[in-house]
Formats: C-alpha cells, sequence, structure tokens
C-alpha cells in the first residue's frame, strides 16, 4: 500500500511538473504569434492554457508511449543508427495523426472555429506543432543515440581487453610449467653437447621470461 502511494506521488508531481513545463512552453508561444490581445481577454487566456495542455500532454506522453512500444517490439540487435530511424518515422506518423485530430476536435470546442474551413490557418498551426515536436524529439533521439553508440563502444573496449586478458592466461599458462620443462630438458641436452650454445639459450631464455614479467599487465 504504502508502495502505491509512492508510486501514485511521484507519478503525480511527474505529471504537474511535465504540465508546467508544457504550459510555460505553449503560453509562450501562442503570446509570440498572437500578441498581447491575449492578455485582455481572460476567456481567451483560460482556453488557450487548456488548449497548450491538452495538445501538449497528449503528444508528449503519446510519443513517450510510442518509444516504449517500440523498444519492446523491435529485435534487440538492431544497429542504432535504424533503431533511430523507426523511432523518428514512428513519432512523426503518431504526432500528425495527433495534431490533426486534435486541433479538429478540441479547437472549435473552445474557440468556436472549425480550422477545417480555413485550410490556411489549420495548416500552419499544424506545420508549426509538428516543427516544435520534431525539434524537442529529436534532440532527445540523438542523445539518447550518442548515449547508446557511447556504451556499444564501451562494451566493445571492455570486449577486448577480456580476450586479450584471456589470451595472456592461455600464454602463461603454456610457458608455465611445460614451457619451462621443456626449455631445461633442451638446456640439460645441450650442457653436455656445446656449453657456448647453452650460455646462449640460457640468455635467450631469461628474456624470454623478462618479457613476460614486463607486460604481465
Amino acid at each position: 500500500m504504502r508502495f502505491l502511494k509512492k508510486s501514485l506521488t511521484r507519478h503525480l508531481k511527474k505529471l504537474l511538473r511535465d504540465s508546467m513545463i508544457l504550459l510555460v512552453m505553449g503560453m509562450s508561444i501562442t503570446l509570440a504569434f498572437s500578441g498581447s490581445s491575449m492578455l485582455r481577454d481572460w476567456d481567451l487566456f483560460f482556453n488557450s492554457a487548456i488548449y497548450n495542455l491538452v495538445i501538449g500532454l497528449s503528444l508528449w506522453r503519446g510519443i513517450g508511449l510510442v518509444s516504449i512500444l517500440m523498444d519492446k517490439f523491435l529485435p534487440p540487435n538492431l544497429s542504432p543508427e535504424r533503431n533511430l530511424a523507426l523511432h523518428m518515422v514512428a513519432t512523426l506518423v503518431y504526432s500528425s495523426m495527433a495534431i490533426f485530430l486534435l486541433n479538429f476536435l478540441v479547437y472549435e470546442w473552445l474557440f468556436g472555429n472549425n480550422l477545417l474551413e480555413n485550410p490556411r490557418l489549420f495548416i500552419i498551426i499544424g506545420t508549426l506543432q509538428l516543427f516544435i515536436v520534431i525539434i524537442i524529439t529529436g534532440v532527445h533521439y540523438v542523445a539518447d543515440f550518442l548515449r547508446s553508440l557511447r556504451e556499444a563502444i564501451k562494451e566493445q573496449e571492455a570486449l577486448k581487453r577480456e580476450s586479450l586478458h584471456h589470451k595472456y592466461e592461455a600464454l602463461k599458462n603454456q610457458m608455465s610449467p611445460h614451457f619451462l620443462f621443456n626449455s631445461l630438458s633442451i638446456l640439460s641436452a645441450l650442457v653436455d653437447q656445446n656449453k657456448e650454445k647453452s650460455q646462449i639459450f640460457i640468455q635467450q631464455l631469461s628474456e624470454v621470461y623478462r618479457y613476460v614479467l614486463e607486460h604481465k599487465g
């Protein structure tokens, strides 16, 4: 029960934060296009705030849901480039449909204007909203793509280091004790036959082990 309450509280706080961000962004853009006349008409101001919240939250949360579904159903071994492209395409498709339907339904309800009767205004509003969506989601997806790319590079470097470590361990196991046993056997045979060659062999053997000790890391 306590976990459910904490989860609900966290969700409501996030929703409130997102709503405030979207409201400030939406109203700033609306004021930039409508001018100060909206500030003198509280009904228009209030309706504009509702409009921006409905449009903003529907796009924000909807795109987030699309991203979750894409991550769930796309193949896990998909390249980061294809993953990014598919996410962007899905986002554009959803955003275009949502903008069309919401503007058709909400705009007339709040402002009394049917946007289909004014195609020019409909195209301007829809294009502006879609452009904002592309900028925001593009930055988010590109940042996520770069983060995934960095993680993939780190993972590849870790695999390389692990492979080198295994190769070194294999080499070390080969040299000890079998390599040492074989070397001493050869040295034992050389001592009786040629002392000069024995000294050269000992020197070279010591250089091999010195090299192993120096590069063991």
